[in-house]
């Protein structure tokens, strides 16, 4: 269920919108996993078979504001608020039988203050408060080992964020931007165990954590146009990461060059970097249980990652795109398992790499059938490798050739009435991502959207999944002493139908999203 309301003031400098949304649905998941689990007394084969089931709704409100001051002089607020609760029920049967429950909440509170000048100046501020709190009980049984306990959890982040950036048109064409901003975290979460039957606390994996991380970026660059054939525009970013862990300065630059031979013809060459940053939660010393066999443990010395990413590519006819492309990521992190020697447990954890890497080549074209059907398609061949020297005792270096097809159609069934149909399709062959090999993925995805002629009204019919693979991918694991299978039946495939109205002139006012993407455990 998906329910949506929006609402737009305006008199004189001063507008406002009001956006309301409420989303509600059920979940429904089935894994099939056979592993071999070699201990000192031999090998143990198993064969867990999990079923989960759950359901969970958020509320949205979002109230933007906005004061024109004149000659482009915008002083602009927004408040968004994010409600969710959720409730999830797992079950696992087999070599291992495990019965758990998890109740929890989410609530994000957050306050933009933004101001646009007529001279290039863009200053603000953005403040996140985000509360997490939950419970899970678990009961279950991995072959003579009997689990029973309860655990209450909660994540509570603070994060603060002040920006400034400036733009200066200068002589001869030359433009100069510069800038900073600075971003704290004040983490303050809890993870307190229980003993299922006595009801005592658990101190061995029960935590209290106060945690505060700080980055400053500071950066200058400039831009130039040489007449009609060549432009470029260059930055140099300096950027401080501190935690508990780590204290660390790194250089990120950033070059964009476009040179028009004639035309018809264009060759452009880019290189940009930037870091990024794990999950908060993932970087506490927790420990977590899906079930009997699965535990997910946190990483303390979880570092960011850096992304270099250089593409040299030439342009047909403003068309056709034919493209080279090499990404570095030192210090790339993922959660990869490991079965331990020592004990029928899987542990995930997340980890850093080497370096995670990728070169290969990107060709895009256009295509047009009739009067009624247009579309784009994009081929990707490329060599990836993923290297870690610091996993375990199994450390990897690992290559795979990997093809990717994705392509978008639009097809006009009829111009009165405004009938438009759009398809998109995606193709990826078997990849492999740490000690993981994929299988095949695909993706089919069509809607029909009808317009009415007054462009107010539109009634859309959408398939999601239509095949129903999304979600379907085979993960194996044949390396080292690990070996495993796992086999998702998680279904994806659903159709909506929906209606919108515009009342009056009304446009909806584009507002950035709040940054939610290291929040949550």
């Amino acid at each position: 269920i998906n329910e949506r309301a929006t609402l737009l003031y305006t008199s004189g400098r001063f507008a406002a919108d009001l956006m309301y949304t409420y989303s509600f649905g059920h979940t429904k998941n089935e894994t099939e996993k056979w592993s071999e689990h070699e201990l000192a007394d031999g090998m143990h084969e198993l064969t867990l078979n999990t079923l989960s089931s759950g359901y969970g709704g958020r509320h949205n409100i979002r109230l933007g504001t906005d004061y024109d001051f004149g000659k482009k002089n915008v002083l602009s607020m927004v408040y968004t608020s994010q409600l969710g609760y959720g409730q999830d029920r797992t079950s696992m049967h087999g070599t291992g039988n495990s019965d758990k429950a998890d109740d929890g909440d989410r609530r994000l509170h957050n306050v933009k203050l933004d101001y646009q000048s007529s001279f290039g100046l863009t200053a603000g501020m953005d403040f996140t408060y985000f509360d997490s709190p939950g419970t899970t009980v678990l009961t279950g049984v991995m072959e003579e080992e009997k689990k029973s306990f309860f655990y209450k959890s909660n994540q509570r982040i603070n994060r603060l964020l002040f920006y400034l950036n400036q733009e200066h048109a200068l002589n001869n064409g030359w433009e100069l931007n510069y800038g900073a901003k600075y971003r704290t975290a004040h983490d303050n979460s809890y993870q307190s165990y229980y003993d299922g039957e006595t009801g005592d606390l658990l101190t061995d994996n029960s935590l209290k954590s106060r945690r505060t991380e700080y980055t400053f970026n500071g950066y200058a660059g400039f831009s130039k146009n040489f007449g009609k054939r060549f432009s470029f525009d260059f930055s140099l970013a300096a950027e401080l990461y501190n935690s508990q862990t780590w204290h660390e300065w790194m250089l990120y630059p950033t070059l964009n060059a476009n040179y028009r031979a004639k035309d018809g013809h264009m060759f452009q060459l880019s290189f940009s970097s930037n870091r990024s940053y794990p999950d908060y939660w993932s970087t506490q010393p927790t420990v977590q249980y899906v079930d009997s066999y699965t535990e997910v443990h946190g990483n303390p010395v979880l570092k960011p990652s850096s992304d270099y990413l250089a593409v040299l590519a030439y342009i047909l006819k403003s068309k056709y795109v034919f493209a080279l492309f090499y990404e570095e990521k030192p210090d790339h992190f993922a959660q990869l398992p490991y079965k331990l020697p020592d004990r029928l447990a899987e542990v995930n954890k997340f980890i850093n790499y080497n370096f995670q890497r990728q070169m290969g080549i990107r060709m895009m074209a256009p295509y047009k059938i009739g009067k009624w059907w247009s579309g784009n398609g994009m081929l990707i061949a490329m060599r990836s490798r993923d290297k870690a020297d610091d996993f375990y005792d199994i450390p990897f270096d690992r290559k795979k050739w990997v093809f990717v097809f994705r392509t978008s159609n639009t097809l006009t069934l009829s111009k009165q009435p405004d009938v438009v149909m759009n398809v998109s399709a995606f193709l990826q062959t078997k990849a492999r991502q740490g000690i993981y090999d994929l299988g095949n993925y695909c993706d089919v995805t069509t809607s029909v959207k009808w317009t009415s002629p007054d462009k107010k009204a539109q009634l859309t019919l959408t398939g999601n999944d239509l095949f129903d693979s999304r979600n379907r991918m085979d993960l194996r694991i044949d390396y080292a002493n690990q070996h495993s299978r796992t086999k998702f039946n998680k279904s994806n495939r659903n159709i909506t139908l929906s209606f919108l109205y515009k009342f009056g002139g009304y446009k909806e006012k584009k507002r950035k999203e709040v940054d939610t993407s290291r929040l949550g455990h």
